[in-house]
């Protein structure tokens, strides 16, 4: 049984199935039906709790799954491990879970994704499974995925204090000169600790894709009230408050009462009036528009951020690999 939250998860596997003297039929009718669903080669899940799970926490389960089938020396990396310690990405998990070892290397399989490595990464444990430590986590994404993604879950993994920047920067010493670790090593010029979310993340890297002015963070506001507070973005030459908006940031999910996500927005509405009457003013944006850079930077462009829309600099621009 795997927590998942709340939610309970109950595995059926075919091994365990057959021990007790219960003929595989029994499963595969189950399957048939769609009462259980498949998570890989002899692991099902009841469809109701498989459909309640999101991907990572589906991605979470697989590797679970199939680390007690692995030799004892392997290690969860890149985008599975980043499941497992709550690092986030943009986009989907893989469908195969990535492993690093020292013997082992190159070799794709239906389940299993080997990367070797000429010693043996940091490692910790997480719900039993070894991983790569979040600092190497950290740059194995930087080396493999695009920089906007990349700067996500760096940003994450010092905001939470899953590493310092010197743990982060004496794994790249050691790691030494291989693919990807001048990326990793841009990535981890531009990380910070003080974003917040990853909207927040993924908006920082539209702007230095866009080598836009960049903004402070975390500006904090005060009046004769006391302090009003702080704001995700602030570019002090042009009195612009920058905001990423989103629903977990003002604590107002699907599920939130309407008159409780009222009364948040009343509240941030008082908050931007104050900042307002000093003078500044606010510029917001939400997913959809950190996600496209055409759509951002028309944002930026009409702010006075931008003098004139921009492509991208090519060296923000790779498209990563798995």
């Amino acid at each position: 049984m795997v927590g998942d939250g709340m939610l309970q998860i109950h595995p059926l596997r075919t091994d365990s199935h057959r021990a007790n003297g219960r003929p595989y039929a029994q499963i595969a009718r189950r399957r048939d039906s769609g009462e259980i669903t498949k998570l890989r080669t002899g692991v099902f899940l009841p469809t109701d709790e498989w459909n309640a799970l999101s991907p990572v926490n589906r991605h979470r389960i697989l590797v679970t799954e199939t680390f007690s089938l692995l030799r004892s020396d392997a290690l969860a990396s890149y985008r599975s491990a980043a499941a497992l310690l709550g690092i986030p990405c943009l986009g989907t998990p893989p469908e195969r879970v990535h492993v690093t070892d020292v013997r082992q290397g190159g070799q794709i399989s239906a389940h299993v994704r080997h990367h070797r490595e000429r010693r043996r990464p940091p490692a910790t444990v997480v719900d039993g499974v070894p991983c790569t430590s979040p600092a190497r986590t950290a740059i194995d994404l930087a080396r493999t995925l695009p920089f906007d993604s990349a700067l996500i879950a760096m940003d994450h993994v010092l905001h939470c204090r899953l590493a310092t920047p010197q743990e982060i920067a004496a794994e790249l010493d050691a790691l030494g000169r291989v693919r990807g670790s001048a990326r990793a090593r841009l990535v981890a010029a531009h990380a910070s600790d003080q974003a917040e979310s990853p909207g927040e993340s993924l908006s920082r890297a539209r702007m230095i894709q866009l080598a836009a002015p960049l903004p402070s963070l975390q500006k904090e506001f005060w009046d004769d009230r006391g302090l009003i507070g702080r704001t995700d973005f602030w570019w002090e030459d042009l009195l612009l408050v920058g905001e990423f908006d989103g629903a977990v940031k003002y604590g107002v999910g699907g599920g939130a009462p309407q008159v409780a996500a009222n009364e948040v927005v009343y509240r941030e509405k008082l908050r931007e009036d104050r900042i307002r009457a000093q003078g500044a003013r606010f510029l917001r944006w939400g997913w959809d528009d950190a996600i496209s850079i055409p759509r951002f930077t028309r944002l930026l462009v009409t702010a006075g951020v931008l003098a004139v829309s921009c492509a991208p600099l090519p060296l923000y621009t790779y498209l990563g690999r798995e």
